[in-house]
């Protein structure tokens, strides 16, 4: 009897341990697991969604100071403006090759390079006839420039809808995985109270016979 009365008291203390141990490690590689898809999510898919958006807003920025190029060849402004706004795409897009390297998105980047490379020229003759044939500039600017803009445009405004739709599907991955350790952490939790509370109720029965 003793010796029943001892592996009671000893199961009592020892599976409510083991599973709030339990419990305790799924909450924690639940954790760190969350942790590192969050990383991952912060260090690809949002950097390369704001660089993306960055490019974007870059060519917008330049297209504007060109017009404002023809509208006043003397507005240096308009010249300083084109000129930061080229050099900020130009380093987005360094930035981004980085991340892409090795990526399906490194295709979609030396399509950008060639058609932003067409846009430069564009926009280079346009800069230049600001000055000597302001008529001709605005022809070549809504012939030449425009269009070459508008083909950059579309490319990256498909880029950011793609990689807004993969970030909204990674986080909805990380937050389902978040719910589902938590549940089962809970279980666990909740079944090593039950299992506890269910020795105990034997130990106090073994008690009471013995």
């Amino acid at each position: 009897m003793r010796f029943r009365f001892n592996v009671r008291l000893l199961l009592c203390s020892v599976i409510p341990a083991v599973l709030f141990s339990i419990a305790l490690a799924v909450s924690l590689w639940g954790l760190t697991r969350t942790h590192d898809e969050f990383e991952q999510y912060i260090n690809t898919e949002q950097f390369v969604a704001n660089t993306l958006n960055e490019m974007y807003a870059q060519g917008l920025q330049a297209g504007q100071a060109l017009r404002n190029i023809l509208l006043d060849p003397g507005n240096r402004r308009a010249y300083d403006n084109l000129d930061a706004a080229e050099s900020a795409y130009t380093r987005a897009m360094s930035g981004l090759r980085g991340v892409a390297e090795g990526t399906p998105l490194a295709a979609q980047l030396a399509e950008y390079e060639r058609l932003h490379k067409v846009l430069s020229e564009k926009r280079h003759a346009v800069r230049m006839l600001a000055a000597s044939d302001p008529r001709e500039g605005a022809q070549v600017l809504n012939r030449e420039e425009t269009p070459a803009w508008r083909a950059l445009r579309d490319r990256l405004v498909e880029q950011i809808v793609a990689r807004r739709e993969a970030a909204a599907q990674a986080h909805a991955v990380v937050k389902q995985y978040d719910v589902t350790v938590t549940i089962v952490a809970t279980v666990l939790a909740l079944l090593a109270v039950l299992v506890a509370a269910l020795l105990c109720w034997m130990l106090l029965r073994t008690v009471k016979t013995e």
